[in-house]
């Protein structure tokens, strides 16, 4: 017997265990291509009132058929019993469906706490926006992500100027760090994706991610995920002595040309005076 409301709502949704609706119902055919034409007709941001059964969930990717027994939804039933709907669920449409981008699972459990009607935001989308969300639910739906094709979608979208980092992580349930850090893998140059592209299964998501956490130039990138792949062996950098950190200072301090500079390593290393590996670069050009 049980006892407590999380225990009863447990029960119920697994009774309930989310009936679909016959997709040869031509009455329902009839009304979602009514309700599609009235929807198209909404401006963007408008909140209006979907019947459930004209929602198609499986469009969205994210949707998981075993969500009625997982414990996490159950404990978002009682949240919205207890306080109500926050935010409300966003959908659009294409010209054969009614769908959600974001808010399924509490579509379902408004449904489940006894609602025919749930109260959504309208969301239009052109053909290539709806592409690229529409993949980036597909690709965050799996256990391992297609990590190239999200970076990819993001940097997109975020390329359209609809979508600020902070909106693409409500979207993918991520902070504005791991968008930024999506965007610049998207950024790599073609070779790097395409080495990570060949040996997706020998490269995790959390070094990718890891990896482009630190400022990197596109080489160096690539040097990494070569080492991480076994392919070469890194190279151990020796740090600079006294003299070097001085020399490095007035570098800066002087700003000389380029061709000065390389007169004066050509000379310095012949001397033994300056390491082959003195970084050069970063010593006469400080961020």
């Amino acid at each position: 017997m049980t006892n407590t409301r999380f225990e009863q709502t447990n029960e119920k949704i697994k009774a309930i265990n989310g009936a679909t609706i016959d997709g040869s119902d031509q009455q329902l055919l009839l009304r979602t291509k009514n309700a599609i034409e009235k929807l198209k007709q909404q401006p963007n941001g408008s909140i209006i009132p979907i019947p459930f059964e004209l929602l198609n969930l499986e469009k969205n990717r994210r949707f998981d058929k075993d969500i009625a027994n997982q414990p996490e939804f159950f404990q978002l039933v009682e949240n919205i019993r207890e306080v109500g709907l926050v935010h409300r669920p966003v959908i659009s449409c294409d010209d054969n469906s009614i769908f959600p981008l974001e808010g399924h699972r509490r579509i379902l459990a408004l449904k489940h706490l006894g609602q025919d009607k749930i109260e959504c935001e309208v969301k239009h989308l052109d053909s290539e926006e709806l592409r690229l969300l529409l993949s980036l639910s597909a690709n965050t739906s799996r256990k391992e992500w297609d990590i190239i094709a999200i970076s990819l979608a993001v940097n997109d979208l975020y390329k359209t100027g609809k979508y600020t980092n902070e909106k693409l992580g409500e979207f993918l349930n991520k902070d504005r760090k791991t968008i930024e850090r999506y965007r610049k893998i998207a950024n790599w140059s073609d070779e790097v994706l395409e080495l990570i592209r060949s040996n997706f299964n020998k490269l995790n998501i959390k070094f990718l991610l890891s990896l482009a956490q630190i400022n990197l130039s596109k080489e160096d990138v690539r040097k990494k995920i070569q080492v991480k792949l076994g392919l070469i062996v890194e190279e151990k950098v020796q740090p600079l002595s006294p003299f070097e950190k001085k020399f490095s200072k007035y570098l800066c301090e002087k700003k000389l040309s380029s061709e000065k500079i390389e007169l004066l390593k050509e000379a310095l290393i012949e001397l033994n005076i300056i390491s082959k590996n003195f970084l050069w670069d970063a010593a006469s050009h400080p961020k």
